[in-house]
């Protein structure tokens, strides 16, 4: 068990005040120089408080810091999800007029991976163009859309 007996001794560098022979410890073998070390060991102890709880509110800051962060970047995550599927939806409709063969070129010109073929899909880069019979543009599909993907039903 902590004794407060044991932090002054350690501070003022003291033996035991009592020992074989002696009647234990007495107020009155307290001089000046003992209450000095006293006061020292008072302001270790207030230092040490402050010192923890300062740190406790430096971490407090950091949690609440990174809890702001976090949903910052996860509306930005929702915006940008939205904004692509928006453009994916939009994109059909504006290649409506166009070939296989244009639609293919213009998502080729935009991406350094080889374009191929794969379960009734395009792949140009990280997007999936499925095409109609006809050979108009039905939809556009990113690679990590596992949800109702007629890209990836084989999968």
């Amino acid at each position: 068990m902590f004794s407060w007996a044991f932090l002054y001794l350690a501070v003022s560098g003291n033996h035991w005040p009592w020992g074989a022979g002696q009647e234990g410890l007495s107020l009155a073998r307290f001089g000046p120089h003992d209450m000095r070390r006293s006061i020292q060991v008072k302001w270790i102890i207030a230092f040490l408080s402050v010192s923890l709880i300062g740190s406790n509110l430096f971490w407090l800051a950091i949690v609440v810091d990174q809890g702001v962060t976090s949903s910052y970047r996860d509306q930005q995550i929702h915006e940008l999800d939205e904004t692509r599927k928006q453009l994916m939806a939009a994109l059909p409709e504006l290649a409506g007029h166009l070939g296989k063969e244009e639609v293919v070129s213009i998502f080729g010109r935009h991406t350094e991976v080889n374009i191929y073929e794969k379960s009734g899909c395009t792949w140009a880069g990280w997007v999936g163009l499925k095409f109609h019979e006809r050979g108009t543009l039905q939809a556009v599909l990113p690679v990590w859309d596992y949800g109702g993907n007629p890209c990836l039903e084989s999968f």
